[in-house]
């Protein structure tokens, strides 16, 4: 009976510390996080061409569909970290006839997501990632989530919509 009471309390030693290392372990990622992005902000929306030809970011939740619209994400920061290693999610209403993907990007299955992994380098205090429209791509809504150093940080809901005219 002894011998059994002294394994019950092993057993439950061990899980406490195998529960613990994983709460200490989620706390210093985000911790991490917090240290390396101590503000930030990030952005949704579609490049648009300005008058002088350069291309201007516009905050929305609507992207127009017309063949070579570019939409995607600006994250800034105050952070004097000079490259941020992240995460995107893309997932699509239905697959695309085609994907324009990168060595960095994998494709899920149904062909209805894709992740890149990345690092980018901070340039005037931001980092960014576009997509652009390909003739093919599934009108409906779609979904980003982003990451940062292994941490959710935010997720963009938008719907490609047909153009005005």
């Amino acid at each position: 009976m002894r011998n059994r009471w002294y394994f019950i309390l092993v057993l439950l030693v061990l899980i406490i510390i195998q529960f613990s290392e994983k709460i200490l372990f989620c706390t210093m990622s985000h911790d991490a996080v917090k240290k390396r992005l101590p503000q930030y902000e990030c952005k949704f929306g579609i490049l648009t061409k300005g008058l002088n030809g350069k291309e201007i970011f516009e905050a929305t939740t609507k992207v127009p569909f017309i063949v070579g619209q570019r939409y995607g994400w600006i994250l800034t920061t105050e952070s004097k970290v000079k490259i941020i290693r992240w995460t995107e999610e893309l997932i699509l209403p239905s697959s695309p006839k085609t994907w324009g993907i990168t060595e960095e990007s994998h494709v899920s299955s149904d062909k209805t997501i894709t992740v890149t992994n990345s690092k980018s380098s901070v340039i005037n205090g931001e980092i960014s990632n576009f997509w652009s429209i390909a003739d093919g791509d599934p009108k409906g809504k779609y979904q980003i989530r982003l990451y940062v150093e292994d941490k959710f940080i935010e997720e963009f809901n938008f719907t490609l919509v047909e153009p005005k005219k």
